[in-house]
């Protein structure tokens, strides 16, 4: 069993930024760049396009967060360059390994998103993988014990794979 407790952003003293009281977060770009000039926001308060999903996102994790700290200083210096990351979130309960990679969903109502998931045991160690997609691509997964196809998994969805051919029907 694990129980997520979340967060809650006070995002009071910004009103002009936030973009929602339901969505939340300051709204940026891809240079994380919000709407006001010379102003960047990262981490917890960002809502930022996935350039793997294709959706606004807030990232939830200190990894996330460090790479957009990272990415909005440098562009604060004056460089140009794009959040490009992949979100991944890792965990260690009841002797399970638990990762949390790219866009798990749900997608937006409306957009066709399909996860496809398998089960099996290899050796002692039982392993999941469920894999979520949008449009025939790979926009994230949750693997239990499943650490060895992280990698796989990553260049799938930074290199948009077209997995139709995957399966014997499109998905």
């Amino acid at each position: 069993m694990g129980v997520g407790i979340g967060l809650e952003r006070n995002l009071d003293f910004m009103p002009h930024l936030v973009v929602g009281q339901l969505s939340g977060g300051v709204q940026v770009n891809e240079y994380l760049e919000t709407g006001t000039s010379n102003v960047w926001a990262a981490g917890d308060v960002a809502r930022y396009p996935d350039p793997f999903s294709g959706r606004k996102r807030i990232g939830g994790n200190w990894s996330g967060a460090f790479m957009q700290g990272r990415t909005a200083g440098f562009n604060m210096t004056g460089s140009k360059e794009r959040f490009k990351t992949i979100s991944v979130y890792s965990i260690g309960h009841l002797g399970l390994n638990i990762t949390f990679i790219g866009d798990i969903g749900p997608f937006a109502k409306g957009d066709i998103s399909v996860s496809k998931g398998f089960a099996f045991a290899s050796g002692e160690k039982n392993e999941y993988v469920r894999i979520s997609t949008k449009d025939n691509r790979v926009t994230g997964a949750v693997l239990i014990n499943g650490q060895s196809f992280l990698g796989i998994i990553n260049q799938a969805i930074m290199n948009k794979w077209d997995i139709s051919s995957i399966f014997k029907k499109s998905i």
